[in-house]
């Protein structure tokens, strides 16, 4: 809980430092005042942005701030005639592989490795895949 300064100011002391984060101001925080939470690149905000320092029956305390948890794309859905690897979740700068099953092939090779974006969005849906059709022989 909070603590009085000499002048008898009440305060709730700094905002404890957040994983991924950053808390601004960093220092003391009086009575009224708030610590604003933001994420790091590739993170992004649970909950609350403020906590704010006010009273309380035992003084002041911080009201409960946000957390920050890592981007991630949801699994990316599997063309036709294909497999996606990793079949689950990626964090956001990673990318899922894309592979045609035999007898397909990729109608665009460079897509076959769509990347997760901040945000947790995928940058592309990726490649699709389509038979491979040998001509005739003569």
């Amino acid at each position: 809980d909070g603590f009085t300064d000499p002048c008898g100011a009440e305060s709730c002391g700094a905002y404890a430092p957040v994983p991924h984060g950053s808390v601004n101001p960093s220092g003391d925080i009086p009575e009224g005042g708030a610590a604003r939470i933001s994420c790091d690149p590739g993170y992004h905000l649970v909950g609350p942005e403020e906590a704010a320092c006010a009273p309380t029956e035992d003084g002041v305390a911080f009201s409960p701030g946000g957390h920050c948890e890592e981007d991630v794309c949801l699994p990316l859905p599997a063309p036709p005639h294909a497999a996606v690897s990793p079949p689950g979740e990626v964090p956001a700068g990673g990318h899922a592989e894309i592979s045609c099953d035999e007898g397909w092939e990729a109608v665009n090779d460079a897509d076959m490795a769509p990347e997760c974006g901040p945000g947790g969005l995928w940058l592309s849906n990726g490649t699709s895949c389509r038979e491979i059709i040998c001509p005739p022989y003569a």
